[in-house]
């Protein structure tokens, strides 16, 4: 497992690593809305823009009949004129009209009405017309109207389309959401439950070796994984459980030579007690014998010091003291 040298930079890197999911969420969720917010403000542009243009085209067409009602009447040429300016008017807007996304259906009929009025203006602007184009061109002009009319409906229709298709868009980007985010909880969860098992480790391994060393044991040695930092502390403890395991061994070594050295004088010393308090050096006197007996208690109170002494060694080096808390 790679370990960066410092344990601050690993911490930092796992807490980098772990928030890569949600910072990504965050990411994807912003470029979400905002596709979200170009698609509904494009839908809606087009579909307002539609709405104003099969209106205007609505307008234009009423106005076409009554010109042509008009003519029909009249006879003025001056409202030739006033109608060939606004067919042009009318081909304009159903070219602007026929570049918007309408459905199929909508592009026929768009097209069958440039169709029908083209063939109405030529049947108007033809010479020697008779009483049966008159009524041709008085039903004619009311199916345009009628057209645009049915233009008007579709391109209102076409605003409530984009606005089902928003509302399918984002039921689609909610349900993907729902999705993507409990993707992402579960990796950052996975990924924090990694990297604080790794940073435990090092840190439990620290704790151990600690309390080895509090309770006097020394046979085992120190070693701890992790940032090199962790590492080096590591080294520098199991260099101290070292010395003081040596420093140990040199307190034993020195307590059963000081007690060894001590044992024997102190035993000459009890041993000649005893043989003066049994009279073999001659008879002793009462202030005499209580000499003896005064010298013979404390040599056997400071051969039980040391015996207890020894056996306090034995212990402390046989059963190690129990860890702290």
């Amino acid at each position: 497992m790679y370990y960066p040298r410092s344990f601050l930079k690993f911490i930092l890197l796992g807490f980098l690593l772990v928030s890569l999911p949600l910072v990504y969420a965050l990411a994807e969720l912003i470029l979400s809305l905002d596709r979200l917010e170009s698609q509904g403000r494009q839908e809606v542009l087009q579909a307002a823009q539609a709405g104003r243009t099969s209106r205007l085209l609505y307008e234009q067409a009423t106005t076409l009949e009554r010109i042509a009602r008009q003519h029909l009447i009249l006879e003025d040429s001056a409202l030739l004129d006033e109608y060939a300016r606004l067919r042009e008017e009318f081909r304009q807007t159903t070219r602007q009209l026929a570049a918007l996304p309408l459905g199929p259906g909508s592009q026929e009929v768009l097209e069958k009405l440039a169709d029908r009025e083209s063939r109405l203006h030529n049947l108007l602007t033809a010479p020697g017309r008779g009483p049966e184009a008159a009524d041709e061109l008085a039903d004619g002009y009311s199916k345009l109207v009628d057209g645009a009319q049915s233009m008007l409906a579709a391109t209102n229709q076409l605003t409530q389309r984009a606005i089902e298709r928003l509302q399918e868009t984002a039921t689609q980007g909610r349900e993907k959401w729902i999705y993507v985010g409990l993707a992402t909880v579960g990796i950052a969860i996975a990924l924090a439950i990694v990297f604080a098992t790794l940073i435990a480790r090092p840190i439990r391994q620290l704790d151990l070796a600690i309390r080895q060393m509090g309770s006097a044991d020394f046979t085992h040695a120190i070693k701890v994984t992790g940032p090199q930092d962790l590492r080096y502390v590591g080294q520098r403890l199991e260099w101290l459980r070292g010395r003081l395991s040596e420093l140990e061994q040199q307190q034993a070594q020195f307590l059963r030579h000081v007690s060894h050295e001590l044992k024997t004088p102190l035993t000459a010393v009890r041993e000649g007690a005893e043989l003066l308090r049994d009279d073999v050096g001659g008879k002793l006197t009462p202030e005499q014998r209580d000499i003896v007996r005064i010298v013979r208690d404390n040599t056997l109170s400071l051969q039980k010091l040391i015996e207890d002494l020894l056996a306090y060694q034995q212990t402390r080096g046989a059963e190690p003291a129990a860890l702290g808390p």
